[in-house]
Order: structure tokens, then sequence, then C-alpha cells
């Protein structure tokens, strides 16, 4: 029986989905609806405030549109980033998405960053 390794958020690597040549940039006026970006409405391309990213290469590899791009919890706080738990991003599903994570975008030059899977 093998036994599955819980992710640490204080050594392990997120993983993002994205471009060949670069990771997509959010934009702070889009739609800051935390339900709406998670469910991926309107598929791919579409303006966000968000950063997705999963704890799972094989997750990030769904999304993606040539590379997977992976970078730390630690290292997105020093750029401004807010990192949202997995846990905490359902939560924020179960209600209407006007929680911590629809706070943030008050400040335009502050991004979120989820975790899911």
């Amino acid at each position: 029986m093998t036994v599955k390794k819980q992710w640490k958020m204080s050594k392990d690597p997120l993983c993002r989905g994205d471009g060949k040549d670069s990771v997509c940039v959010p934009n702070p006026r889009a739609d800051d609806s935390i339900v709406r970006h998670i469910m991926y409405f309107e598929g791919p391309g579409r303006e966000t405030p968000y950063l997705s990213t999963s704890e799972k290469y094989e997750l990030a590899e769904e999304f993606s549109n040539g590379s997977v791009w992976e970078t730390f919890v630690k290292i997105a706080k020093k750029e401004s980033v807010q990192h949202i738990s997995r846990t905490e991003l359902l939560s924020l599903m179960k209600g209407n998405g006007k929680g911590k994570a629809k706070c943030v975008r008050s400040d335009a030059s502050q991004t979120v960053c989820g975790t899911m899977g």
C-alpha cells in the first residue's frame, strides 16, 4: 500500500498550466467573482484577476496551453501575490464569492493565487 504524501505549503511547488512562452498576466479590473473563475466560465483566454495554481502537476497540465510553470508560496508572497489554500477556496465556493478573495481586489496592485486540486 502506498502512502500519499501530503502537500506542504512551506516546501512543495505550486504548478500552473499556461502558455508555452509565459504565464498570462491577471487583469485586476476583470470580474472578481471567485466562483466564476474556479468554475472556468468563459473558458480559456478569459480575463480574470486571479492566477490558479495546483498542488498537482497533472492537474495543471490539463489547463496548459504549452507549459506547466512552477513556483512556491514564499516566492509568490514576496511578489505581493496572496495565496489562498485549496481548503479556503472550497469554502468560498459554498458562499457567493464575496469573502476574502473578493475583498483582496480592492487593492489593484495585489494578485490572488489560488490552489485547486
